[in-house]
């Protein structure tokens, strides 16, 4: 099948891989599989009977398929045959042969590391050996200036080109390069008598050997935030210190980290003043980056880690605390606690749990309505929905009736701009919905169609057009079409499939045909055959 991309054209070749020599033979389309992108040298990595090597766009052999494992680095590539490592370039030929256990390429500097028994070889790019050190070579990390040693039972860190920065002193060295840069707030941290400390560039510590554990908490992360702290535990309690070892967070609580167990939320890494979350005496709180408490140890035990016990809504926390549920200010200000297990304030609202009953309430704790005994709060939308005795009714932030179905009926929300719209969903009759209205977010009716099957039907605002997939039947003789805010079926059920992309949807139909569809008008702008996909990838 042919497939044509609106922004890139993707091809798959499958082809054979023979031996390279003088002259460059041409691939025979058999039992050969290409394995990834085109390279900065213009290859492209084959497999053949379990071997690996490279060809070029014109699918003549360049590397022949005759290697364990093969990887480019920089315009050289490390392979590996029979369990020893080797360095070749473009053409294959050998630079370093393939008799060592191990090797790194150090991108910082450009030189190679390989190491044999007890003994480590440094080369440059061209094979030449630089210097030989009395050591095994043990990790390099992509892109970082650290490259640390083993002698014995001690470990020493060098830099990249081979030059020893510290004494074979410690136990083990464990490096933390940022995930962003690999350069910037790369972190080292050694172990002596099992006790850990931070270590500078230069291999030295930057703290006493006092912590059982530490770790810095910006690695594996993409917030800067955290830049320069570390988790640390000594004597069994947690803290925070920094590069320079200084404690920011006294060593009190249980834990304290940028996520303390899973039970806050990792949106508030993002929230600026808050800082770490810590746990104490089981109950968890949030910290400046000052270390200052913004919101104290109240929030309770939650057994359930997808259940947050400290939360945050538009402006505000939200502390589940053992019975009542307080809401503090981002200056981490108290002004509100009330009974039950509340969420946070969303469009002037928050929906509070109280011994089995549901009430909405105001952001000045007021009840806006009262649930009975298995009765149903649930947010649609910017309102809230009350179903009682199997009628739904929907009400504004300030109480007022919008909108109330009849018997089994239900409201869904449809998000987009410039508000979104609501679609009553009624009673099922043989296994689909009879009718679905649509409404604006004040409770005007908008539209109305039938034959839409549950969880089948969803809507996509763009600009001042509203789109609608709707499918009638079900499986394979179920079809989709678009309809428009007024009614008017612009394009009437005829596709297996819809997708959409930026400024375009894509019908599908069961043939394997396919149309494109410009969204603002509806206009079919392209047509293909069952021998072509159409793709906006």
């Amino acid at each position: 099948m042919k497939k044509i991309g609106m922004c890139f054209l993707s091809l798959l070749l499958l082809c054979g891989c023979q031996q390279h020599s003088t002259k460059q033979k041409q691939v025979k389309q058999k039992d050969t599989i290409v394995l990834g992108y085109v390279n900065s040298d213009g290859y492209m990595k084959v497999k053949q009977k379990g071997k690996y090597g490279f060809m070029n766009k014109q699918k003549q052999v360049m590397i022949p398929c005759e290697y364990d494992l093969i990887t480019q680095e920089k315009d050289v590539y490390i392979a590996q045959k029979d369990g020893k490592y080797g360095v070749i370039d473009k053409q294959n030929q050998i630079l370093l042969p393939l008799k060592y256990e191990r090797i790194l390429y150090a991108y910082d500097s450009g030189y190679f590391f390989a190491r044999k028994q007890e003994k480590t070889m440094v080369f440059d790019k061209d094979g030449q050996k630089h210097k030989t050190i009395d050591a095994r070579l043990v990790k390099q990390s992509f892109h970082d200036p650290i490259v640390w040693m083993k002698q014995g039972n001690k470990s020493a860190i060098f830099d990249t080109k081979g030059n020893q920065k510290t004494k074979f002193l410690y136990d083990k060295i464990k490096r933390f390069p940022d995930i962003q840069t690999y350069e910037k707030h790369a972190y080292t941290i050694g172990y002596k008598n099992g006790l850990a400390a931070i270590l500078n560039e230069e291999g030295k510590p930057c703290s006493a050997f006092v912590y059982e554990q530490l770790r810095p908490l910006n690695y594996g992360s993409f917030n800067d935030k955290f830049s320069g702290y570390y988790q640390a535990v000594r004597d069994g309690k947690s803290g925070i210190i920094n590069t320079r070892g200084d404690v920011v967070v006294q060593f009190l609580y249980d834990a304290c980290d940028k996520d303390a167990d899973g039970n806050l939320f990792h949106a508030f890494d993002y929230i600026e003043g808050v800082g770490f979350q810590v746990v104490k005496d089981g109950h968890y709180g949030i910290l400046t980056l000052q270390g200052k408490t913004l919101i104290p140890c109240v929030a309770r035990v939650q057994k359930d880690a997808s259940m947050k016990v400290i939360g945050t809504d538009e402006k505000d926390f939200w502390v589940d605390k053992e019975d009542t549920t307080a809401y503090f200010t981002k200056e981490g200000k108290a002004y509100l606690e009330v009974k039950g297990h509340g969420d946070g304030f969303q469009n002037g609202y928050a929906i509070v749990r109280e011994a089995g009953l549901s009430r909405v309430i105001n952001e000045k704790g007021e009840t806006l309505k009262q649930g009975k005994a298995h009765d149903e709060m649930s947010r649609v939308g910017r309102l809230f929905q009350h179903c009682t005795h199997a009628v739904c009714t929907l009400y504004d932030m300030k109480g007022e009736k919008v909108l109330q179905g009849d018997v089994d009926e239900s409201f869904v929300y449809l998000d987009g701009e410039p508000e979104g719209v609501l679609v009553k969903e009624s009673p099922l009759t043989e296994g689909i919905h009879t009718t679905s209205t649509v409404y604006d977010l004040q409770g005007k009716k908008r539209t109305q169609f039938a034959g839409i099957s549950s969880g089948s039907m969803y809507g996509v605002l763009y600009k001042n057009h509203f789109a609608f997939f709707t499918r009638q039947g079900y499986g394979k003789t179920g079809k989709m079409g678009l309809l428009s805010m007024d009614g008017k079926h612009e394009i009437t059920p005829r596709y297996a499939a819809i997708g959409e992309q930026d400024d375009y949807y894509i019908g599908r139909y069961a043939d394997g045909r396919s149309e494109l569809i410009e969204k603002d008008t509806l206009t079919i702008i392209l047509q293909m055959d069952k021998d072509v996909e159409l793709s906006l990838t």
